[in-house]
């Protein structure tokens, strides 16, 4: 592996591969991070200032690919509609991305989001058996902007859709709205079910009363639930991994 490019690396990878082209030296982009041939030092360059208006990069060009086999391989059709996320999670990127950047979470519109869904599903062979899948971290984390994306959801496209929540965040009306709308399935992680882990190593900061209120509340409105955990942490005793598997077990998820 020649490099690397870090944070938003739209205009990054344009400005590379237009170098590459040609031939230039390309080892000056921002954002570019590589290990110097010579000395073996890493050389990580600048960030240019982050995207703000996530609407000025177009639709991904899904006729690039076979993108009807990969739906149909996969049963889904993948989106994502926002970067960032506030959470100060040790195992993850975005926190240090955050804070690299200045700001936390940028969204598009919901219309362009509803634009993109409907394209798509235009384009495409969508079947009934397939799920839409929403795979930004936080779906949910902006209420204002969920309410007015189910809304518009309902009405103008109004098939199965999945999603990523957290447990700290969903609530009885959230739960509501999001099934009305059209959701079966959300994925919700847990890491661990060990409490230490969970909250003082990975810092994740879920109670774990709060962690089994949200599993129950979504077996309550019938969701399908995924709940991931991760094993073998740092600092993760035998005794710990053994209590992360009997208690994420009591959560009765759909799938881990």
């Amino acid at each position: 592996m020649d490099g690397i490019i870090r944070g938003d690396g739209e205009y990054a990878l344009l400005e590379l591969t237009e170098k590459i082209g040609r031939g230039e030296d390309y080892h000056g982009v921002d954002n570019f991070a590589y290990g110097d041939p010579l000395t073996g030092r890493l050389v990580q360059n600048p960030l240019r200032p982050a995207i703000k208006n996530l609407e000025s990069i177009p639709h991904p060009a899904t006729d690039l690919f076979e993108y009807q086999a990969i739906i149909d391989d996969h049963q889904a059709v993948l989106f994502h509609f926002s970067r960032g996320c506030p959470y100060p999670c040790t195992y993850c990127a975005a926190r240090t991305l955050m804070l690299e950047y200045g700001q936390s979470v940028r969204y598009r519109s919901v219309d362009s989001a509803i634009e993109e869904v409907a394209l798509t599903v235009e384009r495409y062979n969508v079947r009934s058996s397939s799920f839409l899948w929403f795979t930004d971290d936080l779906f949910c984390l902006n209420k204002k902007w969920l309410y007015e994306f189910l809304s518009k959801y309902e009405r103008k496209i109004g098939l199965p859709f999945s999603c990523n929540v957290r447990s700290n965040l969903v609530n009885d009306e959230m739960f509501n709205r999001m099934v009305g709308a059209g959701c079966k399935y959300v994925m919700m992680s847990i890491e661990s079910g060990n409490d230490y882990i969970r909250n003082e190593v990975m810092k994740r900061v879920i109670p774990r009363k709060q962690m089994f209120q949200s599993f129950e509340l979504a077996n309550r409105y019938g969701l399908q639930t995924c709940a991931p955990v991760v094993i073998g942490v740092p600092f993760e005793t035998p005794e710990m991994l053994e209590d992360s598997i009997k208690t994420v077990a009591q959560l009765h998820a759909t799938e881990y």
